[in-house]
């Protein structure tokens, strides 16, 4: 965020407080459960990703000679910058039997499948395997990696699964209201989870603060209120909602306000990646479908927003520990027994007007797939 957006985001959280309020929807809404477990619009939702972009990561995660894998619905994704800077996203399946050529993170000048052997250079091209004469006849210059488009927008890395995904737009509606210096952004600690509901309903549970007082009673709610505020940017959003420690701002001028919100903003990039931005850290959250409706893969990255000593980095490594803890014991247990609410017979969902980003967001999604909204 620019700092005047900061400072406008403080002022209406600050409004809201006073009013013991929160920024709503004009109405509640009710829509069909049957979106997060029939099969139809599971292939549905599988299709979208397919042809939609995605931001799979900040571009300081890959630095020059370094590499960082992905797996994004099934799909394995391999990212090197190579010595020289430039960004290239590959398939990460060996052109001779389809195999890994790399695994996790890390610096890299060659990649080599581990099945035969057959290696890669940063640019993607066959540069050796063995046995080679067994392939003459094969011009080895069609056996690379296989291309996919990527590209870096405001210091984040969006990539398409398909040749034909247009990315250079993706991010333009939320552009200005990502203005931070993610470039600058050091990598703390990733974690995958496997959760038993529905991805639609891992990415709710990033969007609304109704649920605070209950399920967060002893983690969140202590230290934050639901007294939030949201902009719309096209099919990405944008929600903040405040620590309570905002209130000693009053007594400061706004030129000593800080240029970080005092509390968290939380940015929806359609169609499943969360942006998460606190003080003093940040994450991502990449939600995809699993291998069923009820099943829902999440990626978790953790991220400091500059160099830190060793003392404020084990801080901040407690500090995703309570991050862990809120997603995995809460978040996602509510998530997994509101899939099975669902499936048991439950026929809909209903998302009040205090819950406004939920019903935009599912207003992206049904729109992109063809569905009617109301």
């Amino acid at each position: 965020m620019y700092r005047e957006d900061t400072v406008d985001t403080t002022k209406r959280v600050l409004e809201l407080i006073d009013t013991k309020s929160l920024e709503c929807a004009a109405s509640p809404q009710r829509l069909p459960s049957n979106m997060f477990f029939e099969r139809e619009r599971f292939e549905q939702d599988r299709q979208l990703f397919a042809r939609s972009p995605h931001v799979i990561a900040y571009g300081s995660e890959v630095k020059n000679g370094c590499y960082l894998t992905r797996t994004i619905v099934g799909v394995r994704v391999l990212l090197v910058r190579d010595d020289d800077g430039v960004l290239r996203a590959f398939l990460n399946a060996c052109a001779h039997r389809g195999a890994c050529v790399a695994h996790g993170a890390g610096e890299a000048h060659r990649f080599r499948c581990s099945y035969h052997a057959w290696c890669y250079d940063q640019k993607g091209q066959l540069i050796a395997r063995p046995g080679a004469k067994h392939f003459e006849g094969i011009d080895a210059t069609t056996l690379g990696l296989k291309l996919l488009p990527v590209s870096e927008t405001k210091g984040l890395v969006v990539i398409g699964l398909q040749d034909d995904v247009e990315l250079a737009d993706h991010l333009d509606s939320v552009s200005s209201a990502l203005a931070y210096s993610f470039e600058d952004y050091e990598h703390l600690e990733t974690r995958e989870f496997t959760v038993n509901a529905n991805w639609k309903l891992v990415v709710d549970v990033n969007f609304e603060g109704y649920h605070f007082p209950f399920l967060h009673k002893n983690s969140l709610y202590p230290i934050a209120t639901n007294n939030a505020s949201f902009d719309l940017f096209e099919r990405h959003c944008r929600w903040a909602f405040p620590l309570r420690s905002i209130d000693k701002l009053r007594s400061l001028p706004e030129d000593q306000w800080p240029d970080r919100f005092e509390g968290t903003v939380v940015y929806f990039l359609f169609p499943s990646c969360v942006l998460v931005e606190t003080p003093t850290a940040a994450q991502m959250i990449r939600i995809y479908p699993g291998s069923y409706p009820g099943e829902a893969h999440v990626q978790l990255t953790y991220m400091l927003t500059g160099p830190v000593s060793e003392a404020e980095r084990a801080m901040h490594l407690e500090g995703v520990k309570f991050s862990n803890a809120l997603l995995r014991d809460e978040d996602f247990v509510a998530a997994a027994e509101c899939q099975q609410g669902f499936e048991a017979g439950r026929d809909s969902i209903v998302m009040g007007s205090n819950e406004p980003l939920l019903q935009h967001i599912h207003r992206a999604w049904d729109e992109a797939i063809g569905l009617k909204c109301p």
